[in-house]
């Protein structure tokens, strides 16, 4: 079993294109990653949030025109070789226009060990939705992706073994001065890797926020889930 992983990073993607130099560099990074990958089988391009400067619409048009220009360029680089878009959002993914008072009432009493239904969690991922709608655009194999707004989990089968991806949207309860500390996820949706009958063959999560942005007892709960 062998793979890569490309994994990208606050590339803060503007809606003016003379601010945006990476999206002239895709070429090259798929050049790049098709020079690595010449003995594996699958690549995934891993976006581990940021992807836009404020989580506008017209900012995912050029993060989405960048990931066609790379997975254009692997394909005629790469024939045959299996190319998978997995992404979460960062902080500068929430468009904050979209927050209302309702949002900013939940966030200072937020209690994750007590959300009963959707209604928290669809009020603070608001300010996500321009993310939301661009992964349903850009690949139609993402359009069942977050179908629960703060954990994705995807399988994928390479060479006969599965490769499991927890994809952890920590920024959820981002907030525009954001403090170290600040943040909270709910352990409780974040699915074990061994709690199926048939276990993955290797399992990644992927968050963009380090542990020390979680609040400190609320840290320690996610990374044993």
């Amino acid at each position: 079993m062998r793979f890569l992983i490309a994994q990208l990073s606050d590339c803060h993607f503007r809606a003016d294109r003379s601010k945006c130099p990476l999206l002239g560099r895709a070429n090259a990074l798929a050049d790049v990653i098709a020079a690595r990958s010449m003995d594996v089988q699958a690549c995934f391009l891993v976006f581990s949030g940021d992807l836009a400067f404020s989580g506008k619409p017209e900012e995912y048009v050029l993060v989405r025109e960048f990931v066609t220009n790379i997975r254009q360029r692997l394909n005629a680089c790469r024939k045959g070789l299996e190319i998978h878009l997995l992404a979460i959002p960062g902080n500068h993914d929430c468009d904050f226009s979209r927050a209302n008072q309702v949002r900013e009432l939940i966030l200072r009493n937020l209690d994750v060990e007590a959300l009963k239904d959707a209604s928290i969690v669809g009020s603070c991922t608001e300010v996500q939705q321009p993310f939301f709608e661009f992964l349903r655009a850009v690949d139609p194999s993402l359009a069942t992706s977050f179908q629960d707004p703060l954990c994705d989990t995807r399988d994928f089968k390479v060479d006969g073994a599965t490769i499991r991806f927890t994809l952890l949207n920590s920024a959820w309860c981002s907030s525009l001065q954001e403090q170290q500390g600040s943040l909270r996820f709910p352990p409780g949706r974040i699915q074990p890797a061994n709690s199926e009958d048939s276990a993955p063959d290797a399992a990644i999560t992927v968050t963009h926020h380090p542990f020390n942005w979680l609040a400190a007892d609320n840290a320690r709960s996610v990374r044993e889930s």
